[in-house]
């Protein structure tokens, strides 16, 4: 450009005018879209201006003429320096999508024509058409070589078409221009990625353009439906968009703004529509669910303790997140959805139906392919909401196995976020109703539209028994939290009862007065324990049996394949197994010794104390000597528990030998029912060592693990050692048939069956393939 010209024809291509009044410019801060200071006359809006000259409508109409940087703005001028000095950063209230500049739709532009041609000749002078350009924000040099460079690419007289062209691509040049594009880049201005895709039935093109060339050039002839995908919020190239698409400023504003609701509107060039897409962050184990924690310990399932971590570590997460795209419809030959964030799975799988040669969608026009975006975001929260309802499944067998254990707060984290779903997808069923209704969409695809409306109604089915699901989950942990409050008082209560009498006698003897005999006397009081009382402690002790019965229904003995570390300090096994039953061997051998050789007596008790000491010089010595030393330890709680057991049952049976030792004569020898207590003990004590003999045998050495046990009694029952035990100490009942032998015939049914079922439930629980047939402890019964 020569130094003669007008200084007005280096003015940048788009400016802002400065206001007519004397005041100062508004300041902005680069940082923040909220001006520092205000204008003192804030009616008076600064308007948005493209100021013409002969290279300006070169580059614009011609842009590859001209080298890159060789636009209008960027050569140097004293001008062009002050104005772009004045301003560093323009404001979004000046540069809004709202801005009557980049108004270019059909309504605007023939607006401007019609009043620049009063006479309604369909054509415009050259003062009609400078009076045109004007009103649409396009000021015109008064050179008349600006118009004649103008005139050049478009021959008078100027039709409406070339005056919709001539803004169109004026316009379009002004936001390549070096200088407006610094008017709206930073130094955190982020470039959308947009990606086209043009296609026809027999051909596709899938490409991210050069963005100049995209839009100042027309499509190709063979392209019949194009595909534009914007994704990330870029003003500039929305604006871009806006006029060579002639979009309407409101649908731009929405599509800019994000707290917009879904919806449908129909303009004069395109359909406009919001539609909801879900994004979801849903991890959850894939580990088998935690067994109840009432069979890890005693203390956990009074405790409560729960985490939001299973067994495994794997964390458990729930978040469902949602975002908008917007849709435009341009004709019936393009289709531009713009969304906030970069690329997910909806926009893959919608160029895999269009890859196919054969698909509907390549044979369809833009219409079609507006189905097969919405077919695709319907499908995806689909998808969402079946991982939704695995999320909710797997927390149901949480809840299941752990009850009041657990963590509550997973569930109402997924009840929160699905009472939020509905506010988002019941107004996306009326954006569909809404295209259905509309007369641009050909009957042939609302069929599609209409299965894509009946997807949506079955996500809110589907929403709302999830949310019943969520409901009916907490009622059953409120329920498991009231249970485990009525089970921790019946707890309570069993052990106030079993520890009344020794209250009792505590008070009684406790008292300060010397009236009591037996205080004298150490002996006195085993002198003086008649059959009365032993049948009271007898009875007393069955009760404490069946009470124990009950609690074993809900809580494993932490030993052996149900070891816990949560039932305190643990000690090893071979020598707890040691500890707990040498009590019962040593109380009834003193029995023995106070009954044959401090008193010389000629009973045939002594048939019982074998039977007793037999049983338990297995079960204290050999045994746990052929035991694996590499067995799980044993919790020294439990042999506490396990001593003092031996110790009221021993002394107590003691007691009965001692008391009813005239009748263990010759004749009670003989009788049949002795000997069927006999026979039933050796039989029991039998298939227990049999059993175990199976069940040690069963690891090779140094093998880990548990195998599904066969053999023996093994085909019948899952404990035969434990039905073995039971048979014996029925025997030992039948043959001693006294109250105290048979507590303990009821004390060890008591304490092994739930055992016995426990191990069952595990077999089943771990060895898919354990026999069906097989039962726990009774065969063919129980």
């Amino acid at each position: 450009m020569s130094s003669s010209q007008s200084p007005k024809e280096d003015l940048p291509l788009l400016k802002i005018t400065p206001p007519r009044y004397n005041i100062p410019s508004p300041t902005y801060s680069p940082l923040s879209e909220v001006s520092t200071k205000t204008s003192p006359l804030p009616s008076q809006s600064v308007p948005t201006e493209l100021h013409l000259s002969s290279d300006s409508i070169s580059f614009a109409l011609k842009p590859y003429q001209h080298e890159q940087g060789s636009s209008p703005s960027a050569k140097p001028s004293a001008l062009n320096t002050s104005v772009s000095s004045a301003s560093d950063v323009i404001e979004d209230e000046y540069m809004s999508i709202l801005d009557p500049y980049f108004d270019v739709t059909p309504s605007r532009v023939h607006l401007a024509f019609d009043e620049a041609d009063p006479n309604a000749t369909g054509t415009l002078t050259r003062s009609g058409l400078r009076q045109a350009l004007e009103s649409l924000g396009i000021r015109c040099s008064d050179r008349s070589d600006v118009f004649d460079t103008l005139l050049t690419f478009f021959p008078e007289p100027i039709t409406l078409t070339s005056f919709e062209d001539i803004v169109q691509k004026l316009k379009l040049g002004n936001l390549f221009d070096e200088g407006t594009i610094a008017l709206f880049t930073d130094s955190v201005y982020a470039p959308a990625r947009i990606e086209v895709c043009d296609f026809s039935s027999v051909r596709l093109t899938h490409y991210k353009p050069e963005l100049q060339l995209f839009f100042m050039h027309d499509r190709a002839p063979w392209v019949s439906c194009r595909f534009i995908n914007v994704q990330g919020h870029d003003h500039l190239n929305l604006k871009r968009l806006a006029i060579k698409y002639r979009l309407h400023p409101l649908a731009m504003e929405d599509t800019i703004e994000l707290n917009e609701r879904p919806k449908f509107d129909s303009y004069e060039t395109h359909q406009f529509a919001i539609f909801p897409v879900l994004r979801h962050e849903i991890r959850f184990p894939d580990s088998k669910p935690r067994e109840s924690i009432v069979h890890g310990g005693f203390w956990q399932y009074f405790s409560g303790a729960s985490s939001k971590k299973n067994s495994s570590g794997s964390a458990y997460e729930f978040k469902i997140t949602m975002e908008h795209v917007s849709i435009f419809v341009v004709g019936d030959n393009t289709l531009i959805t713009v969304k906030p964030t970069r690329p997910n799975n909806i926009w893959r799988t919608v160029h895999r139906r269009l890859a196919s040669t054969y698909s509907k969608v390549r044979h369809n026009r833009a219409n079609f392919l507006f189905y097969t975006v919405l077919d695709v975001i319907v499908d995806d929260m689909t998808h969402v909401m079946d991982l939704v309802r695995q999320y909710l499944m797997h927390l149901d067998r949480e809840l299941a196995q752990l009850l009041h254990n657990f963590d509550i707060g997973m569930l109402r984290d997924a009840q929160i976020e699905l009472a939020q779903l509905p506010r988002v997808i019941k107004p996306t069923r009326d954006v569909l109703k809404s295209v259905l209704e509309s007369r641009d969409i050909p009957e042939a695809t609302k069929a599609y539209f209409r299965d894509v409306h009946d997807h949506l109604n079955h996500i809110l089915d589907e929403i709302e028994w999830q949310s019943q699901m969520c409901r009916g989950m907490i009622e059953e942990y409120r329920d498991a939290k009231a249970t485990q409050m009525n089970y921790v008082m019946y707890t309570l209560t069993i052990v106030t009862t079993v520890f009344l009498p020794a209250q009792f006698l505590t008070g009684v003897y406790g008292m300060n007065f010397d009236y009591m005999p037996e205080l004298h006397s150490r002996l006195i009081l085993l002198k003086t324990m008649t059959e009365d009382n032993l049948s009271i402690i007898a009875y007393a002790w069955i009760a404490v049996a069946a009470l124990t019965h009950v609690l074993l229904q809900h809580v494993s003995a932490p030993f052996g394949r149900h070891a816990s570390l949560s039932w305190g300090p643990v000690i090893d096994n071979k020598l707890g197994w040691f500890l707990m039953e040498l009590l019962s061997p040593v109380i009834i051998s003193i029995s023995y010794i106070r009954q044959y050789i401090l008193r010389s007596s000629t009973s045939y008790a002594w048939v019982l104390y074998t039977l007793w000491i037999t049983h338990y010089t297995n079960r204290t010595l050999i045994y746990p000597l052929r035991i694996s030393s590499k067995s799980k330890p044993m919790p020294v709680l439990i042999v506490l528990c396990a001593c003092g057991f031996n110790l009221m049952n021993a002394g107590l049976n003691a007691a009965y030998l001692e008391l009813y030792a005239t009748l263990y004569d010759q004749t009670w020898l003989s009788s049949p029912l002795t000997i069927v207590g006999l026979l039933l003990f050796i039989c029991g004590m039998y298939i227990n060592i049999t059993s175990d003999n199976i069940l040690i045998r069963l690891r090779k050495p140094n093998e880990k693990g548990y195998k599904i046990p066969h053999g023996s009694f093994f085909e019948y029952v899952s404990c035969p050692n434990l039905m073995g035990e039971c048979i014996e100490w029925l025997g030992f009942g039948i043959v001693a048939w006294n109250l105290g032998a048979f507590s303990f015939t009821i004390w060890t049914s008591a304490n092994l069956i739930p055992r016995a079922m426990s191990h069952h439930k595990w077999y089943k629980a771990h060895f898919k393939e354990y026999p069906d047939e097989r039962k726990a402890i009774i065969p063919f019964i129980y």
